[in-house]
């Protein structure tokens, strides 16, 4: 009997293994950003919605909070949302601005402030601007002078350029708000490329000129993802609520679009996930699904979870096999972890039909044509609640950290059964 149930878990696709929660940490209020981790593992950095910063080590460990204060006068106050008063929506960034060997934490606030901590949580300096910044900064060198610069927009439909101290280097005026972030094509022509609240997508130099524009259907809140999709031209591949996700060349031409079903709020992420010397483009969904395209923007395979798959998935050998797993995080309060090459089967198999339904199915009927790719499941975790953020711990830390509708912060790890 222990053989035969082995054998239906494998034909069902089940694994022997699973995701289980390592640590949490419960803040004060709901989570309202996805955790930033910097590039050592050693620091987890995350806002809620009263405005409140906490960084974690990778136990779980509180290392410092912060509170961010900002005086409104009455007029200010009208266009600010009382709920979202301090509420900190964009994943903060943790990088060495300043060059010292120590790295700093950009935050961006729904009040219009950029604030700027030291790795010890005390304010460097703040930057604000008329309208809520709803999306992280843009962190790199887009001046070729061997320093960095801070990039971001905000609802005042304005684009900023800031120096590593807080200076204004310049700003660029849009149609619309921005609730983007930005992008860099770091190429011998340099472009900052962002996404608006109107869906035009914006390509500047870096001294804040329009290059080029071009327009989709409706409000792009996704970061474009920067990419070489033939190994010759650089793209950029951007979602729009409009349902489609876009490739461009770097002049603004389009090279493809693909129809996803459902509104695309986050950043597609590119690689060859399936070893064939090519790009491979994988996309959340408000059609429930997370997708798997090609490189010419034609459908491999997806998967089908309950509800919208709003965060951007994640790619981690969470399972140590030396293959790399999908980790999608779902608003039906699920994580799921997916084989990376996909799975190529029957949908049917005469005798047994009724015990190989294949991963996103839900009934016992032949649903598609034999012969096609599909997601293949390998773990399931149920957190219990709608997930919100997602972020990866690598090395000797690894796992994945979720944030959910709750107060609560997981990291979840995998154990064989």
């Amino acid at each position: 009997m222990a053989l035969l149930s082995k054998l239906f878990k494998k034909l069902e696709g089940e694994q022997e293994g699973k995701l289980v929660k390592e640590w949490d940490f419960l803040a004060d209020d709901i989570i309202t950003t996805s955790p930033a981790v910097s590039k050592d593992n050693s620091l987890i950095v995350f806002g809620t919605k009263s405005g409140k910063i906490y960084a974690l080590d990778h136990n779980g460990s509180k290392v410092w909070e912060y509170t961010i204060e900002q005086k409104l006068g009455k007029e200010e106050l009208i266009f600010l949302e009382e709920e979202k008063f301090k509420q900190v929506s964009a994943e903060p960034v943790i990088a060495d601005i300043d060059n010292d060997g120590r790295d700093e934490i950009i935050i961006c606030s729904e009040i219009g402030a950029l604030f700027v901590l030291n790795h010890k949580g005390k304010l460097l300096w703040n930057f604000s601007s008329e309208d809520a910044i709803k999306a992280s900064a843009l962190v790199a060198d887009v001046n070729k002078n061997k320093k960095l610069e801070i990039i971001f927009g905000s609802n005042d439909s304005l684009i900023y350029c800031l120096d590593s101290k807080g200076k204004l280097l310049w700003k660029f005026k849009a149609k619309s708000g921005i609730e983007a972030s930005p992008a860099l094509i770091d190429e011998k022509q340099k472009q900052i490329v962002v996404g608006s609240n109107d869906g035009t997508v914006y390509s500047i130099d870096i001294n804040g000129k329009l290059l080029w524009e071009f327009k989709t259907e409706d409000k792009i809140t996704a970061q474009a993802a920067i990419y070489s999709l033939d190994n010759e031209n650089v793209h950029i591949v951007i979602g729009s609520t409009d349902n489609n996700l876009y490739a461009l060349d770097d002049k603004g031409n389009l090279t493809w679009k693909h129809d996803t079903g459902g509104k695309i709020f986050s950043k597609a992420i590119i690689k060859d996930i399936n070893k064939d010397n090519k790009p491979e483009i994988l996309i959340g969904s408000c059609d429930d699904k997370m997708h798997v395209i090609s490189n010419k923007g034609y459908k491999i395979w997806d998967y089908e979870t309950n509800f919208w798959v709003v965060a951007s998935p994640l790619i981690l050998d969470i399972d140590n096999n030396n293959k790399p797993e999908i980790i999608i995080s779902s608003y039906d309060g699920f994580v799921y972890a997916l084989e990376g090459e996909g799975n190529f089967v029957l949908d049917y198999v005469p005798g047994i039909s009724s015990i190989t339904q294949q991963s996103g199915h839900y009934s016992d009927m032949i649903t598609k044509e034999p012969g096609n790719f599909y997601g293949k499941l390998l773990y399931k975790y149920n957190a219990g609640s709608t997930i919100t953020g997602s972020a990866v711990l690598l090395n000797d830390n690894k796992g994945i950290l979720i944030t959910t509708s709750t107060k609560e912060l997981d990291k979840l790890i995998y154990t064989k059964l």
